[in-house]
């Protein structure tokens, strides 16, 4: 059965650990957030999209037909993210939040887009690695756990 799980790449390897993974038959996904950018030769700023999770791509495959060392040697992959011995699986209701962000909904979920706005790349890493941590096997579609809190001195985009 098929199932995401999260997987890191080398910086600037994203392509190319893209086109590997097609290759693979495996799907892969990139959440993206747009910033504000002040541009240094005008100081005007412009909006750009970036990985809302820099060096972390989800990937779908199903663990029992394609084995994780032959993902995890793919190149520019650099590990599973694991917890315990094996990769977790990310539930696809996380997955489809993610992906469906921008759109009104009953289901979106608040530490998701809070932790979109924070402006520094690794403490939102963090944050969302330290998120699904927290998911229990048993995770109910909308019942993320609510355990983890934000730093208050974050800045919001909109600011």
């Amino acid at each position: 059965m098929k199932n995401w799980y999260l997987l890191s790449y080398k910086y600037g390897q994203v392509n190319r650990v893209q086109f590997g993974l097609d290759r693979l038959g495996v799907n892969s996904f990139s959440p993206s957030i747009q910033v504000k950018k002040v541009r240094s030769d005008s100081g005007t700023i412009r909006l750009v999209n970036e990985p809302m999770f820099p060096t972390y791509l989800f990937v779908e495959f199903d663990i029992e037909s394609i084995h994780t060392t032959t993902i995890s040697s793919t190149l520019g992959v650099n590990y599973f993210v694991k917890f315990g011995t094996e990769p977790k699986p990310i539930p696809l209701s996380l997955i489809h939040q993610l992906m469906n962000r921008s759109e009104c909904s009953s289901q979106r979920n608040e530490e998701i887009d809070e932790i979109a706005t924070i402006p520094d790349k690794k403490l939102r890493c963090a944050l969302f690695i330290k998120l699904i941590t927290q998911i229990p096997d048993s995770f109910e579609q909308n019942s993320l756990i609510k355990t983890h809190h934000l730093p208050a001195t974050h800045q919001t985009l909109s600011s």
